[in-house]
């Protein structure tokens, strides 16, 4: 079993090549290859939302020398070990907050729906071959 996004992607791609060699249609390899650039771009996302930390600063505010604490604005960060997703200086690549992870939540619908759709043209078009032809394959 494939689990991670770029192993996964390569070996579509490598299907997809033999595939498209026995059945031309340049419209759909360009449609698998748009969905598969997409596909890396959104499992980076996703670990990032997956193995992120959440986090919020603790601000006060200070009346008559009182500190007054003021609500906490929460943010998903990465985890203090994910070197590759932090400077040097500890700076984060990337906080996220909510509007943010609902965008990708819906980016990440937009893509499954765009796979659903092409896996139907993938099929309508095999199956538009002569059983002849599809049963060498």
């Amino acid at each position: 079993t494939l689990t991670a996004t770029q192993p996964r992607s390569k070996m579509i791609q490598a299907a997809a090549e033999v595939f498209f060699f026995h059945f031309p249609n340049e419209t759909l390899s360009k449609r698998l290859t748009q969905i598969l650039m997409i596909y890396g771009d959104a499992g980076g996302r996703r670990n990032e939302i997956a193995h992120g930390i959440v986090m919020g600063p603790s601000l006060h505010k200070i009346e008559n020398n009182v500190a007054i604490p003021l609500p906490i604005k929460w943010y998903l960060f990465p985890a203090s070990h994910s070197t590759k997703k932090q400077s040097v200086h500890m700076k984060a690549q990337f906080q996220f907050n909510s509007k943010t992870i609902d965008k990708y939540a819906k980016a990440f619908d937009g893509l499954h729906a765009d796979i659903i759709a092409f896996r139907n043209d993938l099929i309508a078009f095999y199956n538009s071959f002569p059983e002849t032809q599809r049963a060498q394959y």
